[in-house]
């Protein structure tokens, strides 16, 4: 099968030293990929509901203990 009539182009890093660059480029466009179209919209009345949203999600955060820390994330 023909992949440009599904949508991509395949291409290929070098193993090892010489093509060690290219995997932070693949890292930022796989993040950059779930930022865009994996991430869930929140659904909310107005802007103020949704900043309510964000500061209960934001003291959520702060308040969460990484396992085996004495102290909380915030």
């Amino acid at each position: 099968m023909n992949s440009r009539r599904i949508g991509f182009d395949p291409s290929y890093c070098l193993p090892g030293v010489e093509g060690a660059q290219v995997k932070g480029g693949v890292e930022g466009e796989v993040g950059r990929l779930r930022r865009a179209h994996l991430t869930s919209v929140p659904v909310v009345a107005d802007l103020a509901e949704l900043n309510a949203v964000i500061d209960q999600v934001d003291a959520a955060e702060n308040a969460r203990q990484i396992t085996g820390r004495t102290t909380t994330v915030g």
